[in-house]
């Protein structure tokens, strides 16, 4: 059993560490289902046509939130960074960068939430 330096018992399981980690999990759910719903609206899938094989396939496909689709791009360009020499990053364009990839079909945009199609 663990004490702190004036003796008193130090657990893991104290009520305010439980209820961090139900907050943190409630959070987990909540944010989880904003995807799965951003992920429904996009390809119009209804809740009747809601499966286990859909919630797979949003979240195996799901890239991240960002706030635009520059940000988007600059996460995805860090991702291929063995394939942008060095030095010449500072002359991308991530804006366009993005354009393409969303009207190419390569990802898929919905309040912010990114999908790789």
């Amino acid at each position: 059993m663990d004490t702190t330096s004036n003796g008193a018992n130090n657990t893991s399981n104290s009520p305010a560490d439980l209820t961090v980690a139900n907050l943190l999990k409630d959070i987990t759910l909540y944010n989880k289902e904003k995807i799965f719903q951003a992920y429904c609206d996009r390809y119009w899938i209804t809740p009747e046509k809601y499966n286990m094989w859909e919630v797979k396939r949003c979240f195996k496909n799901y890239a991240g939130w960002f706030p635009s689709h520059a940000d988007f791009a600059k996460d995805y360009a860090i991702e291929l960074e063995d394939r942008i020499p060095e030095g010449l990053e500072k002359y991308f364009d991530y804006d366009a960068f993005a354009r393409d990839l969303l009207m190419e079909g390569s990802i898929a945009e919905m309040r912010g939430y990114y999908f790789r199609t």
